[in-house]
């Protein structure tokens, strides 16, 4: 085992020796730190979303709450029950339409934080391939030379 940490502590030094072996490793670095810095763009999206959906349900409940509280009061304060029964399908049909449309909306927050984390990483990608045959060509040349 010492002899295989020698070897590969002589590797590293012998790459960080040569020009070649130091623009390599130069690259790996700024190639991580780009990375890293694409995938905290992408938690930041999902973070956002998470805070935006957050919000939204604080919302909802709040309007769901006072809106169901008033008429309650209405309902029970009826005395003719056809009325007590149509008051209370319209609560129904509010309390629907309110959950069909803080679905719609949690939705499109999603697919607009997925979206957008997508394009940070698909970007992050195409600029780090291009990083990788960048660096290549140049070994190319040196090869050839």
């Amino acid at each position: 085992m010492a002899n295989g940490k020698k070897n590969a502590d002589s590797v590293l030094v012998n790459a960080l020796d040569h020009e070649t072996g130091l623009t390599s490793l130069r690259l790996l670095v700024e190639a991580s730190r780009k990375n890293a810095y694409a995938l905290s763009d992408a938690w930041q999206c999902a973070l956002k979303a998470t805070m935006e959906i957050a919000a939204r349900q604080g919302e909802v409940v709040t309007v769901a709450w006072r809106d169901g509280a008033a008429l309650l009061d209405e309902i029970f304060s009826e005395t003719q029950p056809d009325t007590s029964l149509t008051k209370h399908v319209a609560l129904m049909t509010n309390v629907i339409d309110m959950g069909a449309s803080n679905a719609k909306s949690m939705r499109e927050i999603l697919i607009d934080a997925e979206r957008e984390a997508t394009d940070i990483i698909s970007q992050r990608m195409s600029e780090g391939l291009k990083d990788i045959r960048g660096a290549i060509a140049p070994e190319k040349r040196r090869k050839a030379a």
